[in-house]
């Protein structure tokens, strides 16, 4: 029965270290979008996003293609 008891300790402690480890490269990558913010690299000035100009799609447009498939 100890070993068994012992056994799953060691079983929830492998899976604690594993999501911590997940946790730490979540921070890392969180920590650099805050620096990029700080730094002012990445910046919005509000408002719709201008779009692509010069280029021309072929075909329908996109939206009546999947009302087109939804009936």
């Amino acid at each position: 029965m100890t070993d068994n008891v012992e056994h799953l300790i060691l079983e929830h402690l492998q899976a604690i270290r594993a999501d911590q480890q997940i946790m730490k490269v979540d921070l890392r990558d969180i920590k650099a979008r805050l620096l990029a913010l700080e730094a002012a690299k990445a910046n919005w000035a509000g408002g719709k996003p201008a779009g692509v100009k010069g280029l021309h799609i072929q075909g329908p447009p996109l939206a009546e293609t999947v009302l087109e498939e939804r009936r």
